[in-house]
């Protein structure tokens, strides 16, 4: 099954902008403005994220920036400060409970490490590279990523490339061989939860998947369809809906299939926001949790304790795969290698039985 990440076209022009880079002996910010057909103030403020611009403004910045190869040479200032402990980490707003998880147990292993730590916003794919131009821009020398952006190889090839280190943080599937990564299987995460589900004597048991953008979204799925395969059981596609990982979506996909004459007796959400929707929506329509339908989601965040009834989830150790990917990166930034050390560290998930999945009645 093609697993669909998140990427940027790049010209033909890059290779030969940074060749043109060499002989000239370097590329100032007016070179990129002049090539972006905007003044140097504009670039200034797309890359420190002041102002408001049209995309199409970014998106002609970004390919100046791309095309010329202007970004920051980190080499040197590695050598000329080793103990420049400075790490960054791509924040997707608006924020969810998955994505302040990540960014809290960063400030926690920043502050554990004596590390100095920087956030950088995005909403959008454009805002996502402008983002890491800021944090290398600021001297940042290795960058934590999360999903869905830890899934994209160019994202993180154009890391190392500046100098910079990154660390993938569940990428979703496998890691990224040239780069170092903490992560779970997601496929036998959720495998194993619709196998628990199983287990209770639940056979029509739906799925909703998360965004498709997202790599996670693919191997989810596909450990659901394996575990019901296995079980005898044929995942039908009408037990299916798309999702996006968002709560509208949950909603949305609760509507469609608690709304069927034979609707499902279990319901596995792709994440714990739109397991929290189902329940709402449930609730709404007087369909008691769990005695006529069991809920389950994946991660364990807050919001899967902070519903009633409480989710059953696969706890993803989020707060441990950041600590982990922090201490990869400190430790490479102070070992001196010219050429870091790619760690791939995957670690358990587990299931977090509570009170709303249930034996089908």
């Amino acid at each position: 099954m093609q697993i669909r990440c998140l990427e940027v076209e790049i010209s033909e022009a890059t290779t030969t902008g940074r060749a043109r880079r060499k002989r000239a002996g370097g590329v100032t910010m007016k070179d990129v403005a002049d090539r972006a057909g905007v003044s140097q103030m504009t670039v200034s403020s797309i890359l420190n994220g002041q102002g408001s611009y049209r995309d199409a403004t970014k998106r002609a910045v970004m390919a100046a920036i791309e095309e010329l190869g202007y970004t920051p040479n980190l080499a040197a200032k590695r050598l000329a400060s080793a103990a420049d402990n400075r790490i960054g980490v791509l924040l997707l707003t608006p924020a969810t409970p998955y994505m302040l998880a990540v960014v809290t147990a960063a400030v926690e292993a920043s502050g554990n490490l004596a590390a100095q730590l920087q956030i950088e916003r995005w909403t959008s794919l454009t805002d996502a590279f402008l983002a890491v131009r800021k944090l290398l821009a600021a001297g940042t020398r290795g960058v934590i990523v999360p999903p869905p952006l830890s899934a994209s190889t160019q994202l993180l090839d154009m890391i190392a490339a500046s100098g910079a280190i990154p660390v993938s943080i569940a990428p979703g599937g496998a890691p990224p061989a040239a780069h170092s990564c903490v992560w779970i299987d997601d496929e036998a995460a959720t495998a194993e939860m619709t196998s628990w589900l199983v287990g209770m004597g639940h056979r029509r048991i739906a799925f909703i998947t998360g965004d498709p953008e997202h790599a996670s979204t693919g191997f989810r799925l596909q450990g659901y369809r394996r575990a019901m395969e296995e079980a005898g059981i044929d995942p039908s596609d009408q037990l299916v809906v798309q999702g996006d990982y968002k709560w509208k979506s949950g909603l949305e996909a609760a509507e469609a299939l608690l709304g069927k004459a034979d609707r499902p007796t279990a319901i596995f959400a792709g994440n714990d926001d739109m397991a929290a929707a189902v329940l709402s929506f449930a609730h709404g329509k007087g369909i008691s949790v769990p005695d006529e339908l069991s809920v389950v989601g994946f991660d364990d965040t807050v919001l899967a304790t902070a519903v009633w009834p409480k989710i059953t989830t696969v706890k993803q150790p989020v707060e441990q795969m950041v600590q982990l990917g922090a201490e990869i990166l400190l430790k490479e930034l102070q070992s001196g290698r010219k050429s870091p050390k790619i760690v791939h560290r995957q670690l358990d998930f587990t299931i977090m039985a509570r009170e709303s999945a249930a034996p089908p009645q």
